[in-house]
């Protein structure tokens, strides 16, 4: 067994993949003990240039967002704030008398354990609504979301599993509307600022200059297409808290690590049920913004993890408590058919790699 030493492991996992895949772009870090004990990256930043990518470079994490907005949920929880209980009529009140009855008894709960039965994504036409002021931003998230509720749910709350953008989005608004702010600037606050996350923005990394960051690519039939991060290359901003988050993956290695440790221990952001509780799952693995895999024989048993996608990037947070370890593993490139298959299969082979907990304690 062999513990990875600085990138140069690490590297001869992820090449081989991205060559097979012909990937543009691609990075991984292995986090032990809250230590890098390797990081390495390969490819460039965007497709026909010959500007490499690096460790300390900002990418997109798509639906980790999810994550990122469950924990945020869970920080004014704590503070009573709001309760996993409460219904959706007691926390929006303004929208009450336009909700649709069926919405009646659903959750706080509900709405982040995609169990609410609300739909995945919002009409198409809100991809082409993009406000740049937060606060006009923040209305129309409310404006779409009344209008999602005022029509009948999908199906009564908690029977079912359904994965919904809509929902997570509708979990930011509600923890925004608390406060009378916006969820951009509520997530800065109740998480950036005490992880002391300093590279996380929205929307794809953007630069001063156009290669200053990666670029994302979307294939579509056989072209891959670099997508300029300055002319939407992202999904609305509509949909925020479900999935536009973008920071480095020493960042995003230091949010994983505050959910494994926190489950064993608690930290400062919060307690360690609350953690448990996030990473329980409900209905078909899914916990609150986590998927929760119980059997898993090459991670001694149980992985904790989310994947993300805006069909130009895709990349995998992983936490496997065995090994107290973080695994961080992206591209640039939305290539789907394949990348989940294979980002699966490298999370194994690098897992397996690692000692136990006990005897990475004692390295």
């Amino acid at each position: 067994m062999r513990l990875f030493v600085g990138g140069c492991l690490l590297l001869q996992h992820i090449e081989p993949v991205r060559k097979k895949l012909s990937l543009v772009g691609m990075g991984a870090m292995v986090l032990v003990d809250g230590k890098t004990v390797a990081s390495a990256v390969c490819g460039k930043r965007r497709q026909k240039s010959d500007v490499a990518v690096t460790v300390d470079d900002k990418w997109h994490w798509g639906s980790i967002t999810k994550s990122m907005t469950a924990t945020v949920v869970a920080r004014l929880v704590e503070r009573s704030e709001l309760s996993w209980d409460s219904t959706l009529p007691v926390m929006l009140p303004d929208m009450a008398s336009q909700m649709h009855s069926s919405w009646n008894e659903v959750t706080l709960h509900h709405v982040l354990t995609h169990s609410a039965g609300l739909p995945r994504d919002f009409p198409m036409s809100v991809q082409f609504s993009r406000p740049k002021e937060l606060q006009k931003l923040h209305e129309k998230r409310r404006d779409e979301i009344s209008a999602v509720l005022a029509q009948s749910a999908a199906s009564p709350p908690g029977k079912s599993h359904a994965y919904s953008n809509v929902g997570y989005t509708l979990a930011g608004l509600i923890a925004a509307e608390n406060r009378n702010t916006t969820w951009e600037a509520l997530i800065e606050k109740e998480l950036f600022a005490p992880l002391k996350i300093r590279s996380a923005g929205f929307e794809p990394p953007q630069g001063s200059e156009p290669l200053d960051q990666p670029w994302g690519h979307q294939r579509v039939l056989f072209m891959r297409n670099p997508v300029d991060p300055s002319k939407h290359g992202d999904n609305s901003p509509v949909m925020g808290p479900a999935g536009i988050v973008h920071m480095s993956m020493g960042d995003l290695a230091r949010f994983g690590w505050e959910h494994l440790l926190g489950e064993a221990s608690g930290t400062a952001l919060l307690k360690r049920e609350t953690f448990q509780k996030l990473h329980a799952p409900v209905i078909n693995d899914y916990a609150y913004g986590w998927v929760n895999w119980q059997q898993r024989d090459w991670a001694d048993r149980r992985v904790i993890w989310h994947n993300g996608s805006n069909t130009m990037w895709y990349s995998v947070l992983m936490l496997i408590p065995s090994k107290n370890a973080v695994l961080v593993i992206v591209t640039n490139d939305g290539y789907l058919n394949e990348a989940p298959q294979a980002f699966a299969e490298l999370a194994e082979s690098i897992v397996s790699e690692l000692p136990t907990a006990d005897k990475t304690r004692n390295q």
